[in-house]
């Protein structure tokens, strides 16, 4: 499984411009954090952001004596940074971002904006559809702040085994809700992988079948605001 995530990104600087301020916080031995980058194009900088952890960690042995020993762990978040909107993907990034953000501002002279987004996940997958070209199965559906009555709401998750959109629309008939995520699964030639989309602009990807085509698809459907 593969995660990505997109942010909005207001970079302040062309691509190529972005690697060289990247490069010049470069990961190193003797260094607590820094980046790699893997590759430069006109139209987008691939890059790593390792952390370097080293903290002691107690045991004890079957006679009750505790030793404890010295660890090193490298943690990495990889990322795809360009010009285009949104401008910044996220790759299997963890659940905090403080340290990248705070590295890659400093890497940009602070003169970055990130803002996180919130997006329509049944267009995306809709349109996702039209790119792919081959028909989906959306299969589950989380529904938050379905409104049920006077200060009455619910979380509500449809699943089946065939499409759930009928239903789902039944369920909502008019009724205030919020769309929070949606599964689908896709298949082309005799390949299939099955997708989470949620709407803070995040996905899931769980298999290798499709990956490239699936994510390329995932990226040309990317819903727009209609101020972009």
């Amino acid at each position: 499984m593969t995660r990505y995530r997109w942010l909005e990104a207001e970079w302040p600087s062309s691509v190529r411009g972005l690697a060289k301020q990247i490069q010049h916080h470069s990961f190193a031995d003797g260094k607590s954090s820094g980046f790699i980058l893997d590759r430069v194009r006109d139209d987008c900088v691939e890059s790593r952001f390792i952390e370097r952890y080293e903290y002691e960690e107690t045991v004890a042995d079957p006679f009750g004596k505790e030793l404890t020993l010295r660890r090193l762990e490298f943690r990495q978040t990889s990322f795809r940074a360009t010009p285009s909107w949104p401008g910044l993907e996220l790759v299997d990034a963890p659940r905090s971002l403080q340290s990248f953000m705070s590295e890659l501002g400093e890497a940009c002279k602070f003169d970055l904006g990130i803002t996180p987004l919130t997006v329509d996940v049944m267009t995306w997958a809709q349109v996702f559809e039209e790119k792919l070209d081959s028909p989906i199965v959306i299969d589950s559906i989380q529904l938050g702040a379905l409104q049920l009555g006077k200060d009455v709401r619910a979380k509500v998750v449809l699943k089946g085994e065939a499409d759930v959109r009928a239903a789902c629309d039944k369920l909502v008939s008019g009724k205030k809700h919020i769309l929070e995520k949606l599964q689908f699964r896709a298949m082309r030639g005799g390949m299939s992988t099955t997708v989470l989309l949620a709407n803070n602009a995040s996905v899931k990807i769980d298999s290798a079948e499709l990956h490239d085509e699936t994510l390329a698809a995932l990226r040309a459907s990317f819903p727009r605001p209609d101020n972009v």
